[in-house]
């Protein structure tokens, strides 16, 4: 699939006009969206059906390696995976950009533990509005009190 090349603004250009450098920047950010979902949901897919084994790894993190990618890219996008096929609602926020590769996959973490999701609780809203460093403390908290 052959499509048209992102714009690139240099720092100048995007010192010139920042209204402008936030749009590409933007548009860059959605398309990264459109090919982590389906590397997500092919990876979590290939680890449920077995694929890392298959390749006589003894890890995820060694699999992706083969593959090229790190256990820092790996992980994250093998959460998405999980946590679409799941909560199909993350879909319109992570393509959208609101929501960031490092929250779903800490979604995906709580989403996770049976009980750590209380009624009223809105954790999708939380992982779009609250930075990482922050929701990830909240995640792990609430996994801590869940297993307590």
């Amino acid at each position: 699939m052959q499509t048209a090349p992102l714009p690139v603004l240099d720092a100048a250009a995007a010192a010139r006009d920042y209204d402008l450098a936030e749009e590409v920047l933007t548009s860059h950010v959605c398309a990264l969206r459109e090919l982590e979902v389906p590397l997500g949901r092919m990876l979590a897919s290939w680890v449920r059906g077995g694929k890392a084994f298959e390749d006589l790894v003894a890890s995820t993190s060694e699999f992706g390696h083969h593959y090229g990618l790190g256990p820092s890219e790996l992980h994250p996008l093998i959460a998405l995976g999980f946590l679409l096929e799941e909560h199909p609602e993350v879909l319109g926020p992570f393509l959208e950009g609101g929501l960031s590769l490092e929250n779903a996959a800490l979604l995906h973490d709580v989403y996770a533990v049976k009980s750590a999701v209380r009624e009223g609780e809105d954790w999708l809203r939380w992982a779009i509005e609250i930075p990482t460093a922050d929701f990830r403390k909240k995640v792990e908290k609430r996994i801590v009190e869940v297993a307590e």
